[in-house]
């Protein structure tokens, strides 16, 4: 709404999305090299407090380069994020359970995929743009300061310079499968159709 009020229509909307996909293809190979090399509780409250800051700025900006620009270094936080938080989940878990652990883990991400967007559109009509945008800079907060308030933490695994792998290889091994390639495809068709909608 406050987009289309400053005359910027369903185009600019979809290139602020873009932005949020964009960095986090972008951000893959780096998020992983940081997960390796620096602990939980280096991450998690540095990235969060960094995120939180710039969801907090979105409140104050009209100007869209501006905008463009905080969303995807939001969506690059994010990005460094998830693979720190994926890669706690072992320190936590027994071998055993590991599977199942993720699982509920990935169920969990799934229906807070679902049910924030509705909660956000449920706050935005009922309160304005501004409530979503610092309930969801607390968020973050809270995020930071999880890993210290938990006593939960990984420690950096060290570089093995005998094994060198470039970020490209994983996609060289995908497009020389062709089961793997015709997923991908398909999975990126998927996923471009339902962001046009």
């Amino acid at each position: 709404r406050v987009l289309f009020r400053s005359g910027h229509g369903a185009t600019f909307v979809s290139v602020l999305m873009a932005c949020g996909t964009v960095s986090l293809v972008v951000m893959v190979p780096l998020a992983g090299w940081i997960s390796d090399r620096f602990s939980t509780k280096q991450i998690i409250p540095f990235t969060s407090l960094l995120q939180s800051s710039l969801i907090f700025s979105l409140i104050f900006q009209h100007n869209m380069v501006l905008l463009t620009i905080t969303i995807f270094l939001s969506s690059s936080c994010g990005a460094v994020e998830n693979p720190a938080l994926m890669a706690l989940m072992p320190t936590l878990v027994t071998k055993e359970d590991y599977s199942k652990q993720m699982g509920f883990a990935q169920t969990l991400y799934a229906l807070a995929s679902l049910i924030a967007p509705a909660l956000g559109g449920i706050l935005v009509s009922q309160t304005g743009y501004k409530t979503p945008f610092i309930c969801d800079s607390i968020s973050f907060i809270v995020l930071a300061a999880a890993p210290t308030l938990l006593n939960v933490n990984r420690v950096p695994i060290a570089a093995d310079d005998s094994v060198k792998i470039k970020a490209n290889d994983g996609l060289k091994y995908i497009f020389k499968d062709r089961y793997l390639r015709s997923l991908a495809i398909l999975i990126a068709a998927f996923l471009f159709a339902a962001g046009t909608i």
